[in-house]
């Protein structure tokens, strides 16, 4: 998609020395601790446009940001379910089966990749998961 990529570790020089530390033998990978004033859409209408903290400006064919997402709601925190280091409910795959028995978790809150594809794809193995650990529970009738 380029052929260099500007991580901007927004007034972060730690970030950046870390960043440079990872990718010394890529030279394609740049870093700029600059703080991010704003962001704009450029000239074009297509570009983005960011405004430092010095006013000087840079524009990028486009942007991605990959923020810190965390679960929204008690339930897991109150279920003592086991998370990921990214704060996510850890859901074993194939069926999502969490670390307490009988608990499934799907999508967003148990998955590095949000979206929804991914999203409906956990929640039907889910469903599977369920349906089979139902159907194994003594005492159940169909």
């Amino acid at each position: 998609m380029t052929d260099k990529v500007t991580i901007y570790t927004n007034g972060s020089r730690e970030l950046a020395d870390e960043i440079k530390k990872a990718t010394i033998d890529t030279p394609s990978i740049l870093t700029d601790n600059r703080i991010v004033e704003e962001l704009s859409m450029g000239e074009n209408g297509k570009n983005v446009m960011i405004t430092f903290g010095d006013r000087k400006t840079v524009t990028e064919a486009f942007l991605v940001h990959k923020p810190k997402t965390e679960i929204n709601g008690p339930f897991a925190r109150q279920l003592a379910l086991e998370l990921t280091d990214d704060g996510d409910i850890k859901a074993n795959p194939p069926f999502q089966q969490t670390s307490m028995k009988g608990v499934f978790s799907a999508g967003d809150c148990a998955s590095k990749a949000k979206g929804v594809t991914f999203a409906l794809q956990m929640g039907t193995l889910a469903g599977i998961g369920i349906a089979h650990d139902l159907q194994c529970t003594p005492g159940y009738k169909a």
